[in-house]
């Protein structure tokens, strides 16, 4: 039947075998909502009936699995859909405004995090006196008795606007700065500009390292604006900074940054890697410790140097805040990037065709995406250990947990908000959740791609020769655990077409669609409100994603489990973890893996409890409300509607045109131009004909251009993959 959703082959066994089914009003389609469905939009757009709830289980009999009344609401629900999303995005955005606004005339940040009972100090504006004494907050270079820096290569020592004291620059000589503070808090007039003009065209390639050594204990607080500035002298315009503080980082709600790349981090930095260059990684290792490294075949050990008070505390954006990155001029992208313990983004991160990096655990690594996949333009994260237990003796966690990575919600319902137009959105660590909204956009060259991952425990692996092939591995990640991944209630994650501009590009589909990939353990689509503990099935959580699809070219894309170090080789095959859909949520665990020695962990998802009891297993539950939507963009949709104009198409009846037309091959029509309406199409002497039954229209057709709106018409596909069942309660909709 036209349009009949795809069935993996475990979902089939199981129809063949009867278990879990359920017939799809109105088209007399089996549907099965445990491991292995796909559905296309405008097919399956409900999955369940206003009074029936469903929870089927990979071994679920035909007795105790109940009845799936599958509806399509069509093109009304969709743009409801749309209009709830629009609303709500509106709404956080207003809230933002009015947090930062509010945060104008703080001087400090509240509650030292660090320090129960204690507040944080008022950050004074300006550069302060270099003092190896001093505990007092500022921007402070770190000296040692002598009054000489402790670490300051690369970079001339920070100098003051004579007309505006406030303004700090710090001009870059060498492409990489090793900086170190003995405070690093950035007062709300006061604006830290990285001159790294310097390096030229290749100063997006420059690094500013910025290590912290506060004995107080006290996280950063960023209250005024970090920016770089390259050849363009435009701030975001220059290259990268990271900012290293083990006692931990706050971004204040009147903060801005404008870097080409910004990389905040409470983990230490791995300093092997910053003298060979930070993805010349042939061990991997990972990038940020707090638990010390084994050497490797090439790269030495590595051990943490140990918190200036004993203690390593959290990355925190809060509500008003905007971490910026924008698209340089030849529309590159760049990279915010928050790692910690725990990281939480409650203010507004943008990063135009670039990534945002949200990664919780004791040990982050970054490896570049495997350029074999396009349809992730930067990096893949892979958290660690999540153990305090691993900590080196005396090291202790300021919050006592670890593994959260939110985009968060705070207790007055301000969410965070993080906008990655023609970019990727990733959250690694062992809870995942995604409570705010995630505003990404697909554009006829770029598409916009979310992975939100609750995979951890990451080992190095390095295979020996497998018997199939003779060459010897490189070493790689591989997790080893999954966790919970949470889309909380009022939550917005959504890949639009992108209506900034009207770029055309010939052709009939994207080259590279939409795609949305969460992975866990467990998956939770919740309408529970986190701060109120309410349920409204109003303020489900949504996934948005019109005509989100695989790359039509190798119909699979990578998962985030990929290693760039071990591409092309029997290994990275064999651990290659593939997207099975536009949006794809999969459940399970990563299980060891004893039948082949060139990789330890795999995913899976089991599908038969009985035939593979040790398989992971795992549970997608959808809260009343909560909703995947991949209908095709609408007629009222941005860049989805086109004048009738562009559906009449000059046609010149040449040979090639008339080439099945023999009558016509030298009458009077040959030659001539005619208008044909490309919305026509039948059926002639068993031709199929497009615009005209005269002669072949095809070549033309297949010559107009279209916007992105336009080419994400069609419905997109979802894959739903859980262990143990897919739990959907009514008013839910795929």
């Amino acid at each position: 039947m036209k349009g009949t959703p795809k069935l993996h082959r475990p979902f089939l066994r199981m129809l063949r075998s009867g278990k879990g089914a359920a017939r799809a009003a109105g088209f007399g389609l089996p549907v099965l909502l445990a491991a292995g469905l796909i559905a296309r939009a405008g097919v399956i757009q409900g999955l369940l009936s206003p009074t029936t709830a469903a929870s089927i289980g990979a071994g679920a009999t035909p007795a105790s699995a109940r009845a799936v009344t599958v509806t399509s609401p069509g093109a009304a629900s969709a743009q409801a859909t749309l209009a709830r999303a629009a609303n709500a995005v509106a709404a956080v955005r207003a809230m933002q405004a009015s947090a930062r606004m509010l945060a104008a005339s703080q001087n400090n940040l509240g509650a030292d995090p660090n320090h129960p009972g204690q507040a944080l100090p008022d950050v004074p504006d300006g550069l302060a006196t270099p003092d190896p004494a001093s505990t007092g907050p500022g921007l402070r270079i770190d000296v040692d008795a002598q009054g000489r820096p402790v670490l300051w290569t690369g970079a001339n020592l920070p100098a003051t606007d004579g007309a505006n004291p406030n303004q700090i620059n710090i001009v870059q000589n060498q492409q990489q700065a090793l900086l170190q503070w003995r405070t690093f808090d950035i007062g709300r007039h006061t604006a830290l500009t990285f001159d790294q003009r310097a390096g030229g065209d290749s100063a997006g390639q420059w690094i500013a390292f910025n290590k912290i050594n506060d004995p107080s204990g006290r996280p950063s607080q960023i209250l005024g604006a970090i920016n770089t500035i390259g050849p363009a002298g435009t701030p975001g315009s220059g290259g990268q900074v990271y900012v290293i503080n083990q006692n931990g980082i706050i971004f204040g709600g009147s903060s801005q940054v404008n870097t080409h790349a910004l990389v905040a981090a409470s983990l230490p930095i791995n300093d092997n890697l910053v003298s060979a260059g930070l993805l010349n990684n042939p061990d991997s290792q990972f990038l940020f410790t707090a638990v010390p490294q084994s050497a490797g075949n090439v790269t030495s050990a590595f051990t943490p140097p140990p918190p200036p008070a004993g203690q390593i505390g959290d990355v925190i954006v809060l509500p008003g805040a905007v971490l910026k990155s924008p698209a340089t001029v030849d529309n590159g992208g760049g990279l915010i990037a928050l790692i910690g313990p725990n990281v939480s983004n409650a203010g507004t991160i943008e990063t135009d065709n670039g990534q945002t990096i949200l990664a919780a655990g004791l040990q982050v690594g970054f490896v570049p995406h495997a350029q074999s996949d396009p349809s992730l333009r930067g990096l893949d994260v892979f958290v660690g250990s999540v153990d305090p237990g691993t900590l080196p003796f005396g090291v202790t966690l300021a919050s006592g947990t670890v593994g959260a990575a939110a985009n968060n919600v705070t207790a007055d319902g301000t969410m965070g908000v993080i906008e990655a137009p023609r970019g990727d959105v990733m959250i690694a660590g062992r809870t995942v959740n995604q409570l705010g909204i995630i505003d990404s956009s697909t554009s006829v060259a770029y598409n916009g791609r979310v992975d939100l991952l609750a995979d951890y425990n990451s080992v190095v692996v390095t295979p020996q020769n497998n018997s199939n092939s003779s060459s010897q591995f490189s070493a790689y990640f591989n997790p080893k655990t999954a966790g919970t991944v949470k889309l909380g209630a009022g939550s917005v994650t959504q890949i639009l077409p992108d209506s900034s501009t009207t770029d055309r590009v010939v052709g009939t589909q994207l080259a590279l669609a939409s795609l949305v990939n969460v992975q866990g353990n467990s998956i939770y689509l919740s309408d529970v409100n986190p701060v109120t503990g309410a349920a409204d099935s109003s303020k489900g959580a949504m996934i948005i994603a019109p005509g989100a699809s695989l790359p039509p070219s190798n119909a699979t894309a990578d998962q985030p489990q990929t290693n760039q170090a071990v591409a092309l080789t029997t290994a990275n095959n064999l651990n290659l973890s593939s997207l099975s859909a536009g949006v794809t949520l999969s459940a399970g665990n990563w299980i060891l893996n004893t039948g082949n020695p060139a990789i330890q962990y795999q995913f899976f998802n089991a599908t038969d409890p009985v035939a593979s009891p040790n398989l992971g297993r795992g549970q997608i539950y959808f809260d009343p409300g909560a909703t995947v939507d991949v209908a095709g963009s609408q007629g009222g949709d941005a860049g989805a509607t086109a004048s009738v104009s562009e559906d009449i198409v000059p046609v010149q009846l040449r040979g090639t045109e008339l080439a099945n037309s023999p009558l016509q091959r030298n009458g009077p029509l040959r030659g001539q131009t005619v208008q044909v309406d490309i919305r026509q199409t039948g059926k002639y002497n068993g031709q199929t004909w497009i615009g005209t039954p005269l002669g072949d229209a095809s070549g033309y057709v297949n010559l107009m251009q279209r916007t992105a709106g336009e080419l994400t018409t069609n419905g997109g596909t979802v894959s739903l993959n859980a262990g143990d069942s897919v739990v959907m309660q009514p008013g839910s909709t795929v």
